[in-house]
């Protein structure tokens, strides 16, 4: 039986098994096994099941489990776009074998074989229950397997009759269909010791050495070793609620003991190991043929295929184009150009400045720009995004730094105002996510991956299409047998770890203006330190690597239609599309500017965008609807410190954008349809002044917030008990109305007379604060929003609010009274415990009697002014 492998009972024909003296139908012998020895065979592995071993070999005594009925599926491959939407695979009706279990007291594989072969064509969509089609282990695929190819001489003779010959337990994609299969049992298990995995590992075999550091910890050499190895393909929502397989990997214990870390497997390019994996090796060589060619067989794909990244071009609807654009004809001469309808396919480049730059255009030498740029005087971000576009055979490329006029306020201005059409009706952003500053460049050499293990791989025949061809191989299956390699990541969680969007995009998820370059690209090729990602409204890929991003963030669909639909204000609707804003907001808001003052200017071609499905006024990062309270129940998020910006008006101190850091929104947890939902307060007024009326999503130079609300005079001090909570003394709901008498107009003798309010209830209540503060405002006052049941069933009630101070005077005070401003400073939240379910009272003096006051009608309210 020399050459046959002992890997699985499955690799053997068993005829006696199946009370018959031939083959099941479809199952041929093959090789030069006579019916004598298949009997021989039968008795020795039946003497191994009774025994408890597998076939005598010198590595150990190899086990298997059956492999998972749970089905899989697959797309075509990120690298192949499918030229079709359908795929040729195949399925087997699956009668099942059971042996007698007087012949054997270990759990036994189920014994499967096809009667018939039928053909199905699986969509490329992925069903709820994917379809892994699972051939029988008695197949004539494993009988011509168990003939093994040559072994290379880095694996030993145990470790490549076992968990090679198995391959790991992998489930594979076919080269030829597409589809996910396996054919073998998903777990290998198998007996060793620690002086045998050390004697083979020595002699140079790669898979024990890969065991042995994995069997660090047991100290006994001749501790007999149980390892199991299993293969897994790891599925994940695509986002659109379908399964999308991304990676296949390999787990293992040792004695029942889970080994970490697990690793994935991929394979490189042209081995004949490729086709069977989802993920290929990094591309490293960024100016390869191979790599310009999947770069625009992506590109390509996408325009021509992707209906969700059509749909944003009208041919009715204008397109703005950019002033200029930089011509990447000539490599040793670009120039200035201004576009026409016959060039309007163009490139643009999002990357990080990282300071000032030397050679930009300016009024004094646009004219010689538009003769010729000297590339040695450009960074080298931006000649490799030249050189780039011209090699994937694009004529245009838009650079901020070269197709803004940097020294004139009225160029900026124009091109500004046409931000949200650059990037949306570019062909293709290339984003520099490499470069953490424009003269570092994108396209150089990539580092190898670190600590990569490398293991020949026993490629498999795809399954047969037809009934005809499941008998056709024979020894031919064996002859064309080939060996590829593959890779093991060994990195721990390296896929995890590194997949999160701020790693992956490096500095630029740091910089405000390229969150909405990033957003409003129809598709875009992201270089990133270790490979490159492929983008669109569709699919987020990586062109040749394991890495790709678990959470990328995204604009909805509907607003790249070609006419968006416009969101009534309060219905469903428009609270999703103002919680996708919310979502923005919190994201941008951790992002940092060069200019202070770009806060809302660098977001303004994404407002823009939500405008048009919104339409509603433009509050200086906020929309007026009848949720504007609310909404307007933001707060900085973290324990670091925030700070306004105190040289630079930007924003109203009430807008998100007065302040630096992120924030959060407390609006997407509030429940509209509540019954104990009572707004405590409302909004009079509101409204901002743009800097530009041409540009209303742009700057703004004021703005007033007025509401109607019962403002509560507070002082208190630091909790030391927990984080941002301070114990402020509070007044009785009566003491709180009288105090209001000085809000309309209170002359500064008047202020100590306000202060002297007897004040009762103590009360730790925490506050967000949003700027710096060591402690708290001598004078500040406190205002409830909103009073929401806490979660369905708890007997607290949760009070928000915010935080007020007085805003400094003005100059055009007259004889020292003026209405009192006021500027927000944080917000607060009080949770009540409910003592009366009936009442929904808590006995609190101040709380309760506001509440009932307000369902009464009788608002007890004033107008509060904030600036």
């Amino acid at each position: 039986m020399a050459g046959l492998a002992r890997s699985s009972i499955a690799h053997w024909h068993l005829p006696t098994l199946y009370g018959r003296s031939s083959p099941p139908r479809g199952l041929r012998l093959c090789g030069p096994y006579s019916r004598a020895k298949i009997a021989r065979c039968a008795q020795d592995a039946r003497g191994c099941l009774e025994g408890g071993k597998r076939f005598g070999d010198a590595g150990g005594c190899y086990t298997t489990s059956p492999s998972s009925r749970r089905p899989l599926s697959s797309r075509s491959s990120p690298l192949e776009p499918p030229p079709s939407s359908k795929s040729m695979g195949c399925t087997h009706s699956q009668p099942t074998l059971e042996l007698d279990p007087e012949e054997s007291t270990l759990s036994r594989p189920t014994l499967a074989c096809p009667e018939e072969s039928t053909l199905s064509r699986p969509t490329l969509a992925f069903p709820e229950e994917s379809t892994l089609t699972q051939l029988p282990f008695f197949s004539e695929d494993a009988v011509g397997n168990t003939c093994l190819p040559p072994r290379p001489s880095s694996v030993c003779d145990a470790c490549w009759e076992g968990p090679f010959a198995m391959r790991f337990g992998l489930p594979l994609v076919s080269p030829r269909s597409e589809q996910w299969y396996r054919r073998w049992p998903e777990k290998i298990s198998y007996l060793t010791s620690l002086v045998e995995i050390e004697l083979r590992a020595n002699a140079g075999c790669v898979w024990c050495q890969f065991v042995l550091r994995r069997a660090a910890g047991y100290r006994h050499s001749d501790e007999r070793l149980n390892i199991t190895v299993c293969g897994h393909v790891e599925m994940r929502d695509d986002g659109s609620g379908e399964m999308d397989p991304k990676y296949q990997w390999i787990s293992m214990k040792i004695n029942g003991q889970a080994r970490s870390p697990s690793v994935y497997v991929y394979a490189a390019f042209d081995d004949p190991a490729e086709p069977y994996f989802q993920v290929k090796s990094p591309m490293l060589d960024l100016k390869a043929p191979r790599f310009l060619y999947l770069a625009r067989r992506f590109i390509d794909y996408c325009f021509h295929e992707h209906e969700c990244c059509q749909s944003s071009v009208s041919p009715t609807s204008p397109k703005l184009l950019p002033k200029r654009l930089v011509d990447c004809t000539d490599l040793a001469r670009p120039r200035l150009f201004s576009p026409t309808e016959e060039h309007a396919e163009y490139v643009a480049l999002s990357y990080v400045w990282g300071g000032d730059q030397a050679h930009k255009t300016t009024t004094s030498n646009v004219s010689t720009y538009e003769h010729s740029i000297a590339p040695s005087l450009l960074p080298a971000t931006i000649r490799d995004a030249i050189r780039f576009t011209h090699m994937l055979g694009f004529r245009a490329l838009w650079v901020d730094s070269l197709c803004i006029v940097q020294d004139s306020d009225d160029d900026k201005l124009h091109e500004i105002g046409r931000m949200h059409h650059i990037y949306r009706y570019a062909h293709l952003t290339i984003v520099a996510a490499s470069a953490e500053r424009a003269n570092e460049g994108f396209l150089h050499q990539r580092p190898p991956p670190e600590d990569v293990v490398t293991l020949p791989f026993i490629c498999p025949p795809p399954p047969p299409i037809s009934e005809s061809q499941v008998g056709e191989r024979e020894d031919r299956a064996v002859a064309q047998a080939q060996v590829g390699q593959v890779y093991l990541s060994s990195n721990e969680w390296d896929i995890d770890r590194r997949s999160c969007y701020g790693n992956v995009l490096g500095r630029m998820a740091t910089r405000s203006w390229c969150m909405q370059e990033y957003l409003m690209s129809p598709r875009s090729l992201i270089f990133t330190t270790r490979t490159i990602l492929f983008r669109c409204r569709g699919v987020l890929h990586s062109v040749g690597s394991p890495e790709d991003m678990r959470w990328d963030p995204r604009l909805p669909d509907a607003l790249f239609l070609a006419v968006p639909p416009v969101a009534k204000p309060g219905s469903k609707e428009w609270r999703e599309m103002c919680n996708e804003w919310m979502n923005i907001v919190e994201n941008y808001s951790e992002r940092t500017a060069s200019d202070a003052s770009d806060k809302l200017v660098a977001c303004a071609a994404i407002a823009q965008l939500f405008h048009q499905a919104l339409r509603s006024d433009y509050l200086a990062g906020l929309w007026r609807s009848n949720t504007l309270l609310v909404d307007l129940l933001w707060c900085s998020n973290g324990p670091r410190v925030y700070t306004r910006p105190i040289a630079v008006y930007r924003a109203p101190s009430w807008s998100w954008a007065a302040v630096e850091g992120s924030i959060e929104h407390y609006a997407r947890s509030v429940d509209f349809e509540g019954v104990r939902n009572v707004a405590l307060a409302e909004v009079a007024e509101c409204w901002v002044t743009p800097e530009d009326p041409a540009l209303p999503f742009g700057r703004v130079t004021d703005g007033i917030l007025v509401l109607r609300g019962t403002p509560i005079p507070c002082r208190g001090s630091r909790s030391s008990r927990r984080y941002g909570s301070w114990t402020v003394p509070l007044p009785s709901f009566e003491e709180a109305r009288r105090q209001q008498w000085g809000l309309g107009s209170l002359h500064s003798d008047e202020e100590d007379q306000a202060d002297s309010i007897k004040q009762r209830d103590t009360a730790l209540i925490h506050m967000c604060m949003d700027c710096d503060v060591d402690e708290l405002p001598g004078r500040m006052w406190a205002v409830p929003f909103i009073r929401t049941k806490v979660i369905s069933g708890s007997k607290h009630d949760r009070l928000r609010g915010i935080v007020l101070e007085l805003a400094p005077s003005s100059n055009d005070s007259v004889s020292g009274c003026e209405k009192m401003r006021f500027r927000w400073i944080g917000q607060f939240q009080k949770d009540i415990l409910i003592v009366d379910e009936d009442t929904a009272d808590s006995g609190h003096p101040l709380w309760d009697p506001l509440t009932r006051a307000v369902k009464n009608g009788e608002c007890p309210w004033t107008d509060i002014v904030i600036i």
